[in-house]
């Protein structure tokens, strides 16, 4: 990345939304970009799964195949009907206080 930053420096073109896609060497500064930010995203997932996995001195800590057991899927599945089931309740709670409040009931 920084060979194709000097490179278009160099040139007098600097770097820029067009000049972006311009290979140099094979490589274009749009490939370095994606790449910084696809590593970002995969240091960034695993640092949160070693963070479960390696002890602490406070918490429990999880088995290292803890993605693998259905422990972990249920509860994210809980917690997405848990909320559905609370607004529907709502939902029906407003639809009562409704029907209470038109005249004529």
């Amino acid at each position: 990345m920084a060979s194709v930053l000097a490179s278009l420096e160099s040139a007098g073109v600097g770097v820029s939304g067009e000049t972006g896609g311009d290979l140099v060497n094979n490589y274009t500064w749009r490939v370095g970009l994606f790449m910084l930010f696809l590593g970002f995203v995969v240091f960034g997932i695993f640092g949160l799964y070693l963070d479960k996995v390696l002890p602490r001195d406070y918490g429990t800590r999880e088995p290292a195949w803890f993605l693998c057991t259905g422990k972990f899927w249920d509860c994210l599945c809980c917690k997405q009907r848990a909320q559905r089931q609370i607004d529907d309740e709502q939902y029906e709670r407003r639809s009562q206080l409704q029907r209470r409040s038109q005249p004529g009931n």
